[in-house]
Order: structure tokens, then C-alpha cells, then sequence
């Protein structure tokens, strides 16, 4: 059903007009309509558009608030009104609800349409309005008619003694259609270069848009820009170093690669405070990371990592974390973990169990892989083999494939010591996991590794065995009275526990009495149907499930030898 003159109108007689918007908008879908009609009775000055919206407030109408803007900044495109009204309009409306981006949006297309309108629309922005965003729109719109004009007045304002206007000013002249027209742009790079004699923070920050805006352009404007990027950081503020994360974000890979370089390098001082910057580099990295800039940005890492210690963790890094655990990342996380675990940094050893424990699964396989490293150590596939048990043991099969991963190049005198490690303390520990993974890859593996394999299950055998046979030593067996005395002990202290628990669980307070269960495998309920509270019986078979953790039983039988044995294989030096 299509909307009708008489229903706006009849609406607007009895001041229902915006409720009769927004029903005819979201109820009847009939948004385009409503607009032209809406137009066409303020153009016979049947309704005045402009005072209608003037009287709005928003907390009358709540959540209709934006469905009612929208159907004013479509309006705006269609009337000829005085641009002085329509700025009042839009200025009020705009501060009470937060809808400036339709509403400057469809000024910006008033503008378009009455070009008459834009001296008088920039004078209003600037000295009437300089706190919006007016003069952003009229600049821009300007340009689209008269770039030279506007360009010439954008300009002229970055000399303004207001640091807002000269930001305003800026911002818009990243946002002009320079057309690869160099001239244009070395123009307004000359005045960028006269403004940074005497500036403010905001200034900085907007400079900065618009050089990202015309680097690309060309080699010659690219050379400027490089010039005057390096004079902005110069003095760096959190905003300024803030904004730049947030072009490099929005850049990706078609920023000059001379200007991300500098960026790289500035980025080095952003503070562990500056939560927003660092989300934005966060953003940032992947296309990098993908595009073979890797070595750039984990050199940047590790800078931030090693600099701010405990303030700043990888895991600050959600998008990289993120882009780690992708399938197609896997190489490049091999390398990562490769290349921390031989830094012989503390900070960046610590890091791997966080790469680890965050990967689909927590004990993701690992396999070594040297590309990233700026230099091999002496014996680096024991020294990997070393830091990865000592660094990754709580993650044993992650552990245990990086460790096994590295018996493929290491020389016999390596291999024996792997060897070692691998069967005490890895498999001792946790001959569950490991175990099971050792069984599961062993006819993936090389000959010679296959061999060590089967002689770490073999000698793992021969230790679980030997274990059970001091189970049958009566001597070293409690007297059954002790063992029933702690027995009853422990269900004492279980039990008081439970009640303890019980008396203060939220779910008790939620679900009331608890049911409890004599026999059976089911659960019976009633539910009620209809105004007679006719009841339906249900029942519901019971469902079993489980989990396992499994603790390193060298920490129950020899704790102080296990924390000695990883201690020394974090930090120790490789002697074979």
C-alpha cells in the first residue's frame, strides 16, 4: 500500500507527523515515498519542514529517534530552503541525537545541488558553527565545483589563528579528488610544510591524514611527504602517534613502503597505555605479516615486548594472536616460535606459551622451522629442543612435536641428548598425551626418529613396570587402620566442603531446593498446557560427560628436581 498526501498531511494536523513517520517507515516500508512527499508539501508551503524538526526533542520518541532523522536528511536533498535554516536544522539536530553522519551527508548533497549557497555556507561553517564538522562538508563539496577555490580557501585557513578551524581545514584537504594532479598537491603539502612551524597536537594528527592521502600519488610528492612525516615526528604526542596507527591500519599495503618504514620505527615508543594505538597496529599487522613483510613487524614486536615487560603481553596483540591460529599461518607461527625460543629472551621465551596456549586447542603440534632467524646458533636444534621442554612443558605435546620435529638435522651427539629429554622428564611426566601422540605420528617420521621413538616407549614401559612392583613391597604399605582413618578424615572434610559451597552457590539461590536423585537414569518433569493446566509427563534420559586433565607426575614425585630440570633448560647454556 503506497503512502498518501492526505495521511502526512492529516498527521501533521494533529502534530502526529514524526510518530506517522515512523510508522510509515518501518511498518509499511514505504521510506522513498514518504521523502518526496514529505518535499513536495514544503515546497507548496503546506508544511515547514524545517521548523517541524526544529521542535523535535529526542527523549520523546527513544528508539524512533534515527528512523525520523533519516527520513529529514533525505528530505534535505529535495527542498530549497535558506542554508542559513538548514545549517540551524542540522546543528540542533546533530548535538541532540548523535546523527551527524546522515545529516551532514545529505547537506553535503544540498551543497552539490545549490552551489549559489556555498560562500554563504563556508562564512556560517567558520565563524558560526566552527565546532562542527560544516566546514569539512562545504570544503569538500566546494572542491567537487571549484577545487582551486576551495583549495585556495582550505588553505588560507590553515594560517587561521583557531587550532580547530586549521584542523578542519586539513582534514578536508585529505579528503579533496586531487586527480593525480601533482601540482595541486604539492600545493597543499607547501602549506602543510608552512603550518608546521607553529602547531598543536590536532594539527599534527590531521597533517598527517592528508600526507597519507597524497603519498601514493607520486615519486616526487612521495619524497615530500617523507620529508615532512619525518618533521611531525619530530615531536610525537600519544594523538599523533595514535593517528598514525590508525592510517597504518587503514593503509595496508598501499602506503610507500619509505613512509612505513619510519612508521615501523616510531611505533617502537607508543606506551602500553595508549590502548587505542596499539589496537590499531594490532590491525595492522596482518597484511604484513601475509605479504612478506613478517620480519619487519615481529622486529617491532619484540621491540615493544622487551621494552615494556609486564605492562605489555603478545597475547595485547588480539588480531595477531588471531591471524597465528589461521590454517594458513601455521608456517609462520613455526617461525615465530622458532625464532623466540632461540632468542635466548626471556620475555620473548615466555611469549611462545601464550602463542601456544591461545591456538586452537591449546597442545597444537609445532614443528621447527628456521627461516626467520637472523642467525644460527651453535647446536641450535638441542637448544630448541632444550627451551622447548623447558619453556612448553605445561603444553607437553606441543612440546614434544617441536622437540621430535628437531631430531631431523641434529647431528648423533644431539639426537642422544633429545633423546634424553624427551623420555625424563616429557614422557615420565606425561605419558599419557605424549605417549599417545608419539604412538599416533611414529609412521609419519623419519627412520632415525622412528628408532628413538620406539626406544623413549620402550624404557617408558620398563619405568611404568617398575614403579608397579614397589605397589607389591607390604612394608612400604600404610597399616589398614591409618589408611581407614585418613579415609574418613577426607570424606569428613568433602562433605563439610560441599555443605559449605552449597549454602553459598548463586545456583542455589536461583533454582531453589536441589532435587535429588534415588535411582534411575532419567529425569521426570511436568509441563503445563492451556487454562485447564493440563500436565504432560517428560522424561528425560540422563547424559554422561567427562574430561581429564593430566598433571606431571614428576611434580608429585620429585617437585624441587623437576623445577631445577626446567629452570636450567630455560636458561642454560647447550654442552654436548
Amino acid at each position: 500500500m503506497s503512502v498518501s498526501v492526505e495521511q502526512v498531511f492529516d498527521s501533521v494536523a494533529k502534530r502526529l507527523v514524526f510518530s506517522a513517520f515512523f510508522d510509515i517507515v518501518v511498518k509499511e516500508n514505504q521510506k522513498s515515498e514518504l521523502i518526496c512527499i514529505v518535499a513536495n508539501l514544503h515546497a507548496e508551503n503546506l508544511i515547514d519542514v524545517l521548523a517541524e524538526y526544529q521542535s523535535l526533542e529526542q527523549d520523546i520518541f527513544g528508539f524512533e529517534w534515527f528512523t525520523i532523522i533519516e527520513v529529514f536528511a533525505g528530505v534535505l536533498e529535495l527542498i530549497d530552503a535558506p542554508v542559513a535554516d538548514i545549517m540551524f536544522s542540522i546543528n540542533r539536530l546533530g548535538r541532540a541525537g548523535g546523527a551527524d553522519f546522515h545529516l551532514l551527508s545529505s547537506f553535503e548533497k544540498y551543497c552539490l545541488a545549490n552551489p549559489a549557497s556555498l560562500e554563504e555556507a563556508f562564512e556560517l561553517a567558520k565563524n558560526l558553527y566552527p565546532e562542527s564538522n560544516f566546514l569539512n562538508v562545504v570544503l569538500i563539496a566546494g572542491s567537487k565545483i571549484d577545487f582551486d577555490e576551495f583549495q585556495l580557501k582550505a588553505i588560507n585557513l590553515i594560517d587561521a589563528s583557531e587550532p580547530r578551524l586549521r584542523a578542519l581545514a586539513l582534514q578536508s584537504l585529505s579528503r579533496f579528488g586531487y586527480e593525480e594532479d601533482v601540482i595541486r598537491a604539492k600545493l597543499t603539502l607547501d602549506a602543510i610544510d608552512k603550518g608546521l612551524i607553529d602547531c598543536d597536537e590536532d594539527f599534527l594528527s590531521a597533517a598527517l591524514e592528508t600526507i597519507f592521502s597524497l603519498a601514493p600519488m607520486s615519486q616526487d610528492v612521495e619524497s615530500k611527504c617523507l620529508i615532512l612525516v619525518g618533521r611531525i615526528f619530530k615531536c610525537p604526542s600519544d594523538l599523533v602517534i595514535c593517528t598514525a596507527a590508525k592510517l597504518f591500519m587503514m593503509g595496508k599495503l598501499h602506503t610507500p613502503e619509505s613512509i612505513v618504514s619510519i612508521l615501523l620505527e616510531e611505533f617502537k615508543t607508543i606506551s602500553p597505555t595508549n590502548r587505542e594505538a596499539i589496537k590499531f597496529l594490532d590491525l595492522g599487522f596482518e597484511p604484513f605479516l601475509i605479504g612478506g613483510k613478517a620480519r619487519d613487524i615481529l622486529v617491532l614486536i619484540e621491540h615493544l615486548l622487551e621494552k615494556n615487560g609486564a605492562d605489555l603481553a603478545v597475547s595485547d596483540f588480539e588480531h595477531f594472536m588471531w591471524s597465528l591460529d589461521e590454517p594458513q599461518s601455521t608456517i609462520l607461527r613455526q617461525q615465530i616460535v622458532t625464532r623466540w625460543l632461540l632468542s635466548s629472551k626471556r620475555k620473548l621465551c615466555s611469549s611462545v606459551g601464550q602463542i601456544v596456549s591461545d591456538g586452537r586447542g591449546s597442545n597444537i603440534g609445532l614443528s621447527a622451522d628456521l627461516g626467520l632467524l637472523d642467525e644460527i646458533p651453535p647446536n641450535a636444534n638441542l637448544l630448541l629442543a632444550m627451551r622447548a621442554c623447558g619453556w612448553l612443558f605445561a603444553y607437553p605435546v606441543s612440546a614434544a612435536s617441536l622437540m621430535v620435529s628437531s631430531l631431523n638435522t641434529a647431528s648423533d651427539a644431539e639426537r642422544a641428548k633429545i633423546e634424553e629429554m624427551l623420555f625424563n622428564p616429557l614422557l615420565i611426566s606425561y605419558g599419557g598425551s605424549v605417549g599417545e601422540y608419539f604412538r599416533s605420528k611414529r609412521d609419519e617420521l623419519s627412520q632415525e626418529s622412528a628408532i628413538i621413538i620406539d626406544r623413549v616407549l620402550c624404557r617408558l614401559n620398563s619405568y611404568h613396570e617398575g614403579l608397579q612392583s614397589i605397589s607389591n613391597v607390604k612394608e612400604l604399605e600404610a597399616p589398614l587402620s591409618q589408611r581407614q582413618a585418613y579415609q574418613r578424615r577426607f570424606n569428613r572434610q568433602m562433605e563439610e566442603s560441599f555443605k559449605s559451597a552449597k549454602k553459598d552457590s548463586l545456583m542455589t539461590a536461583l533454582m531453589g531446593r536441589p532435587s535429588v536423585i534415588l535411582y534411575g537414569n532419567s529425569s521426570i518433569n511436568y509441563v503445563y498446557h492451556g487454562p485447564n493446566g493440563e500436565k504432560v509427563r517428560q522424561e528425560n534420559p540422563m547424559h554422561s560427560f567427562s574430561t581429564s586433565v593430566e598433571y606431571p607426575s614428576l611434580g608429585n614425585l620429585d617437585s624441587g628436581g623437576l623445577e631445577y630440570m626446567l629452570r636450567a633448560f630455560r636458561v642454560g647454556a647447550v654442552r654436548l
